[in-house]
């Protein structure tokens, strides 16, 4: 059983926050984590080489490739999209094992090829 975690991309602070900061924000003032001022991204249930959790928005570094993690409503999976291309890799353990997260979708947009 995977282990249901979030973060989110706050939009005005332009600041990640992780799931134990969005838990005690929750605690103290819900507003402060309304969806329209937050992008948030699912933990996978996978971590890099490093021992990173990988989340929907991460950018990994795979056989000196850039893929950006993200969920796919119509399969049901997390996916791996590379250079903007029409077609996906499912995300397994196998191909997570010598994987790296370099930077997330938000806050390294330099790291993408498109």
């Amino acid at each position: 059983m995977r282990e249901i975690k979030l973060r989110a991309w706050n939009i005005p602070t332009k600041n990640m926050f992780n799931w134990g900061t969005l838990q005690r924000i929750n605690r103290t003032d819900s507003r402060n984590i309304e969806a329209e001022h937050n992008h948030f991204m699912q933990y996978t249930g996978l971590n890099d080489k490093n021992g990173k959790e990988i989340y929907e928005g991460d950018i990994v570094e795979c056989l000196e490739e850039n893929y950006v993690i993200s969920y796919s409503d119509k399969f049901m999976c997390f996916e791996a999209w590379y250079n903007g291309l029409i077609g996906s890799k499912d995300i397994t353990p196998v191909h997570v094992k010598g994987s790296e997260v370099i930077g997330s979708i938000y806050e390294n947009k330099d790291l993408l090829n498109n």
